[in-house]
């Protein structure tokens, strides 16, 4: 199925407000704004910011590199707020792949912020992001108003091919199917029915779901390497088990660390978080490392959820580097680096943790 972003709209599956996409086609129209904003419609769906966010971005709306071969994008729109009003001086920060489905980490190449004027416009010059692995065509965004806390938030094209196998993607539409659709159908749309909500059947259920494949998890391993390496040098990494097995291997072989410990703190079932039992502790010549408290040595987790875990090992090593690739608001402050944050709500799906699985054809109106 060929891909023609001049007959497509640009999908605010997390909307800023309403976004318009214009391409450098002679023959392309304005692709019309979407979604609308109505009183007290559904808010912008956040989503993770994904392991190539860099700060301090220069302030500019002109993206487009001098050498670039890339179609060009003009992206613009509106930030509002619930009850329709347009946002002024609203932070709007926008990053995402070149033509080649590469990130630059080393410098600035297509990133850039600016705020909006006082009607909550902005607009951005661009070009149109490549298809990566596993990942669908994607712009990363940023948003916050004055005095406001932050929105990390994605846009995508919502007829896409790759959309379909793109598991961020087909998440946030899960979520959104009654927060977005039920509010304000996509131009050229049937408004899908409403559904009944499913209830869960546990308390302690989790309310989101964020899957992360084997392809996924090894480029923010790869991102969460990077950002250590200027943190080292590391004499030793002390992985916590299970879930730091993976990441602790990615990490120690591009930071070139060859001595790897283990510590297991067994708190989790397949859906909660239970009682801490320690079933192996840090080897004391591990230990003694750094006068015995543990400077030169890298802790690394898949993730840190409400931060018991991490206060367990951090008591045995109160000078490590504590690294998780994931990180969740309780935890966070017991992590000196990660990678991306997800709600405290929200249950990761790590690919050891599921399987191949059929899915449905995604008809009108349904995932």
């Amino acid at each position: 199925m060929p891909f023609h972003p001049t007959r497509r709209r640009l999908l605010a599956a997390s909307a800023l407000g309403a976004a318009h996409l214009v391409l450098d086609d002679a023959f392309a129209q304005p692709l019309a704004p979407t979604p609308q904003c109505h009183d007290g419609g559904a808010p912008t769906i956040r989503e993770t910011e994904g392991p190539y966010f860099k700060p301090s971005s220069p302030q500019r709306a002109d993206l487009v590199e001098p050498e670039g071969k890339a179609r060009l994008v003009e992206l613009s729109g509106q930030v509002f707020t619930r009850s329709c009003r347009p946002v002024g001086q609203a932070l709007v920060d926008l990053w995402h792949a070149d033509e080649r489905g590469q990130y630059d980490n080393a410098g600035f190449r297509y990133r850039g912020h600016l705020f909006t004027d006082e009607e909550g416009r902005y607009r951005f010059r661009t070009i149109l992001p490549a298809l990566y692995t596993g990942r669908t065509r994607h712009y990363h965004v940023k948003v916050q108003a004055p005095r406001q806390n932050l929105l990390t938030t994605q846009l995508y094209f919502p007829d896409e091919p790759m959309n379909r196998r793109d598991g961020l993607f087909r998440a946030v539409r899960f979520r959104a199917r009654h927060a977005l659709e039920r509010s304000f159908p996509f131009a050229g749309e049937r408004m899908a029915q409403p559904r009944p909500e499913p209830q869960p059947q546990l308390q302690s259920q989790p309310q989101k779901a964020f899957p992360v494949s084997w392809d996924q998890f090894h480029r923010d391993s790869r991102a969460l390497a990077w950002r250590l390496s200027g943190a080292g040098p590391f004499q030793a990494i002390v992985c916590v088990t299970r879930g730091g097995l993976v990441p602790a291997a990615i990490v120690a072989r591009e930071l070139g660390i060859r001595l790897i410990e283990t510590v297991c703190v067994a708190s989790y079932n397949h859906i909660t978080q239970g009682e801490l039992n320690v079933l192996k502790e840090v080897a004391k010549s591990i230990v003694s490392i750094g006068g015995g408290r543990g400077k030169g040595v890298l802790i690394v987790d898949d993730l840190v959820d409400t931060g018991r875990t991490a206060k367990v090992v951090r008591d045995v090593l109160p000078e490590a580097h504590f690294a998780t690739v994931y990180a969740k608001p309780m935890g966070r402050p017991m992590v000196d680096t990660f990678i991306t944050e997800v709600s405290q709500d929200t249950w990761i799906y790590f690919p050891w943790d599921t399987g191949l699985a059929f899915q449905p054809p995604i008809r009108e109106g349904e995932l």
